[in-house]
């Protein structure tokens, strides 16, 4: 049986809607990020880029 996976959604200043998952031991690195907000595909890398700054500067520090 597969294990679930536990997505944690977040949204970013700007309003941007993501979800994080982390998927190794490494909270820093092994971490996988979906962007929740429809948008025209030429947005989505950097929704990503933006997402993941978010998750570095807010989200990660809370884990130590």
């Amino acid at each position: 049986m597969a294990m679930k996976q536990n997505w944690t959604e977040f949204e970013t200043e700007t309003g941007l809607k993501a979800k994080y998952l982390i998927i190794g031991e490494d909270k820093r690195h092994d971490v996988r990020i979906k962007i929740l907000t429809p948008m025209p595909r030429g947005y989505y890398y950097s929704a990503v880029n933006e997402a993941g700054a978010y998750y570095d500067q807010y989200i990660f520090p809370k884990f130590k």
